[in-house]
């Protein structure tokens, strides 16, 4: 069941290209690896399965053309992470910075940077 429901929020928060063709800029690829990693972080701390996960994040990186350490900076900036947002008691704060990180300009600045070097 945690396989099938963490497989409908990857696949409803990543892009889908229309064409094989169509690539996903290179910020796009972090963010997707970004919310892949970030639930990567939550299923860990839950003790839940991560092979899908772990496989989806393989995938983000194998097609990407930015180097492998691009993708070890992003896992840091994720981990790191904290939103400045209000949220429910009962909800995780680890699951919430998984739905916030796209959205937050100041962690997309952190993402520009990693390929613009600024």
């Amino acid at each position: 069941m945690i396989r099938v429901i963490a497989f409908i929020i990857i696949l409803v928060s990543l892009p889908i290209s229309a064409s094989s063709n169509t690539r996903v800029p290179i910020n796009g690829q972090l963010i997707q690896f970004a919310k892949a990693n970030c639930l990567y972080q939550y299923f860990q701390h839950k003790n839940y399965d991560l092979n899908d996960i772990r496989n989806i994040s393989a995938g983000i990186v194998q097609m990407s053309s930015l180097a492998p350490e691009t993708f070890v900076e992003v896992s840091r900036l994720v981990k790191n992470y904290e939103p400045e947002v209000k949220y429910k008691k009962d909800t995780s704060p680890l699951l919430v910075k998984c739905f916030t990180l796209d959205s937050d300009p100041v962690f997309l600045r952190k993402i520009n940077s990693l390929t613009h070097g600024e």
